[in-house]
C-alpha cells in the first residue's frame, strides 16, 4: 500500500509542475504494453462447497485439548498481470482503448490440522488461485499536457479463465506417512466487472512514452463446470479410477429432487451443484510503455 501512495504522490507532483502546453503526439492511434501486481480487495469467505476454505486445528494430548476455527479471506484477483492495449485518442483529452491482460494469480492457503498425542498427525493444505485472460474496453480522459500527461481511465472488464483448487494431505500414524494430492479446475464461465485507474504519461519523444498507473478492478466469476484433473495417492496416479460423475460437475442455477419420480443415477454423466461466485477484485500498480502512431 505504501507503493501505491508513493506512486499517487508522484503523479500529483509531476502534474502540478508539468508545462501547460499541449502536444500533438497525444492524438491518433497507439499501442501499449504493461505489467504490474495487484493485491486483493473486497475479499469473501468461502467455507462452502467446493472449497471448504478455512483454517482448522484440533489438538489432543496430555496437556492440551482444543479446537480452533479461523476464516480465510479470498479474492482471486491478486497476482502478477501483463498485457497491453490498442487505443485511439480522438483529441488530446478524450480517447478509447481495448486492453488485454493475463492474470497469473498468487495462491491463497488454508490448512486443516489434527494432532493426537505423539502418534498421529494430519495436515491438509488447500491452495486456491487463478489463471485468467481479461479484456478491458475503456474510455480515457487525459489532461493533454506535454511532458507529463495525467489521465484517468474507466470501463468494463471481462474475464475468461479458470480458478484452481489444489489439495495436499499428509497423514502420519506411528511414523508412517501417506500422502494425497488433487487438483480441481473450475472453468467455462465469464467474469464481468468494472475497472478504473489514474496515472500519468511521461513523454520520451513525439512517439514514445512511459507510464505508471494505479488500477482497480471489481469483478466476480461464476464457473459453469468443474473437473478433477489430478488425483494421486502416495505418488501413484488414480485419476483414471474415477467415473465421470465423480470427476466432473456442472454448476447450475437450480436443482430439483423429485422423490416421487427420482432420476436414476448415471455414473457416466457429470454431477450437479449450485452455482457460486468467486471474488476477483483487486487494486494494483502498473508500469508500461506506449508507442503512438
Amino acid at each position: 500500500m505504501k507503493t501505491f501512495k508513493f506512486s499517487l504522490v508522484l503523479i500529483i507532483v509531476f502534474s502540478m509542475t508539468a508545462s501547460a502546453q499541449t502536444s500533438e503526439w497525444t492524438k491518433g492511434p497507439y499501442l501499449q504494453f504493461n505489467a504490474g501486481y495487484g493485491i486483493s480487495i473486497s475479499p469473501q469467505n468461502m467455507s462452502d462447497y467446493p472449497f471448504y476454505f478455512y483454517n482448522y486445528t484440533e489438538v489432543f494430548n496430555e496437556t492440551e485439548d482444543y479446537e480452533k476455527y479461523e476464516l480465510v479471506d479470498v479474492s482471486l484477483g491478486k497476482g502478477f498481470a501483463a498485457g497491453g492495449a490498442f487505443g485511439y485518442m480522438f483529441s488530446k483529452h478524450i480517447g478509447a482503448e481495448l486492453g488485454f491482460s493475463y492474470l497469473y494469480g498468487t495462491k491463497t492457503t488454508a490448512e486443516i490440522t489434527y494432532r493426537y498425542g505423539t502418534e498421529y498427525r494430519y495436515l491438509m493444505e488447500s491452495n486456491l488461485y487463478s489463471r485468467m485472460f481479461r479484456l478491458n474496453p475503456s474510455i480515457i480522459v487525459a489532461s493533454g499536457l506535454e511532458k507529463v500527461n495525467p489521465y484517468a481511465r474507466f470501463g468494463m472488464v471481462f474475464g475468461f479463465g479458470k480458478a484452481l483448487l489444489e489439495v495436499d494431505d499428509s497423514d502420519t500414524y506411528l511414523g508412517e506417512t501417506d500422502t494425497y494430492h488433487s487438483k480441481f479446475e473450475m472453468k467455462n464461465g465469464v467474469g464481468i466487472g468494472v475497472t478504473a485507474g489514474v496515472g500519468a504519461m511521461f513523454s520520451l519523444n513525439d512517439q514514445m512514452s512511459l507510464f505508471t498507473e494505479i488500477n482497480m478492478i471489481s469483478m466476480s466469476y461464476s464457473p459453469k463446470k468443474g473437473e478433477i484433473v489430478e488425483l494421486s495417492y502416495n505418488g501413484e496416479d488414480h485419476l483414471s479410477e474415477l467415473s465421470t460423475s465423480e470427476k466432473e460437475v456442472e454448476f447450475v442455477k437450480e436443482i430439483i429432487y423429485d422423490y416421487e419420480n427420482p432420476d436414476p443415477y448415471d455414473e457416466d454423466k457429470p454431477s450437479e451443484e449450485l452455482q457460486f461466485k468467486i471474488p476477483y477484485s483487486s487494486i494494483g500498480l502498473n508500469v508500461g510503455w506506449r508507442f503512438s502512431f
